[in-house]
């Protein structure tokens, strides 16, 4: 039996041209597996956003057949269909108008959900993503942060509960930070639900940390597939190699691969605040800072010794190594291995706090720097 049989979504021999004859699309033949998160990644104008629009019709093909759910949506009410589908656009598209509760419950009440069904529904997502809905449910979109918006555009689409949700960019116009926060709540979110999600990104690191399998597109056709881990182990040629680091080698300086998230405190700031801070952010260590300039770091331990004593963290901070994001990446990599470092501050100019390695950089890191042998295989395997 083949993948197409149990496919939710499923594209033979599809074209898309416009006036002209200038090709979107080019005979894809593509399939997408209930459960899947899939990301369509290329440069500009590959066909990613025509595919993605294609699936709920707001782009209709010029050949070929689409099947969602086993059905041909030709011969499916394009309204009905939609509203079957959660969709998420890097814009968001919250109606101002409306309050965030009001907002989420959108596509239940167009459904015809009942007020009480679809009230328990929106403030039970708001809680799943950290939204108190006693502080944010009445208010407008307007008073919530660019990251706060998109949390609420992803409810939005996960409202009616669909199995199927297209993501075109959604977290393309954040900040690096927030960008990360969002994917990391977006795979706590697609383990526990197990929703088809096909998404559109043109960063081959969001792909690699959110997909089961990447589909890199090129001049409208399908260029390269598969797992993440096959895509970095057998990237098909130049062009692919681009999208994973430029050279084919992976980050090659700490400035590549550092966070720039870090748990920081103040040197005049207590031992009981800095334990709380800690149990806030789940970390077991703290990196010290005056304004923006990084003095040492105050670990759990030291913490703990002087749990009886009243300190500030400007006594209990001990020398840390530090690197700079110039620095070639083996030497972080060295230092965090070899000195069994839980973090690695990243420092600029005049001592200036930039970001921090952690373990899971250097875990990034060790699948960019395996060795391979001619034909792509590990050595020896």
């Amino acid at each position: 039996m083949g993948l197409e049989e149990h496919a939710t979504i499923l594209f033979s021999h599809v074209d898309k041209t416009y006036p002209g004859g200038n090709y979107a699309l080019r005979d894809l033949n593509l399939s997408v597996l209930s459960g899947q998160l899939v990301c369509l990644i290329g440069p500009s104008g590959c066909g990613k956003t025509t595919t993605l629009r294609l699936i709920n019709r707001l782009v209709e093909p010029s050949r070929g057949t689409i099947r969602v759910r086993g059905e041909d949506i030709q011969k499916l009410n394009p309204v009905a269909l939609r509203r079957s589908i959660g969709y998420v656009i890097q814009d968001i598209g919250l109606l101002p108008h409306m309050t965030i509760l009001e907002n989420i419950e959108l596509v239940p009440r167009l459904l015809g959900w009942d007020r009480k069904k679809r009230r328990e529904r929106a403030l039970e997502l708001m809680e799943m993503v950290g939204l108190s809905p006693d502080e944010y449910a009445h208010r407008y979109p307007r008073e919530l942060s660019g990251g706060q918006q998109q949390r609420v555009g992803v409810m939005r689409a996960l409202a009616a509960e669909p199995d199927i949700i297209l993501m075109d960019e959604p977290f393309g116009a954040l900040d690096p930070l927030t960008r990360q926060k969002l994917q990391d709540e977006l795979k706590k979110l697609q383990n526990r639900l197990k929703k088809t999600i096909v998404f559109v990104t043109h960063d081959m690191p969001e792909a690699l940390k959110l997909a089961d399998r990447i589909i890199i597109m090129k001049d409208g056709r399908i260029h390269q597939e598969g797992t993440p881990e096959e895509i970095l182990r057998h990237p098909k040629d130049a062009f692919v190699t681009q999208f994973l680091g430029g050279n084919g080698q992976g980050p090659q300086t700490v400035a590549d691969l550092m966070k720039e998230e870090a748990v920081t405190v103040r040197p005049g700031q207590g031992v009981a605040e800095a334990v709380a801070i800690m149990r806030r952010h789940r970390v077991n260590a703290l990196l010290v800072v005056e304004g923006s300039q990084y003095l040492g770091v105050v670990t759990a331990a030291g913490l703990r010794r002087a749990a009886k004593e009243t300190k500030r963290l400007a006594d209990l901070m001990e020398d840390h190594p530090a690197v700079e994001p110039e620095e070639p990446l083996e030497t972080a990599l060295r230092l965090m291995l070899e000195e069994h470092l839980d973090l690695l501050p990243v420092v600029g100019k005049d001592r200036q706090l930039v970001g921090i390695v952690t373990p899971s950089s250097v875990v990034d890191a060790l699948a960019f720097l395996i060795p391979q042998g001619a034909n792509g295989e590990e050595p020896g395997l």
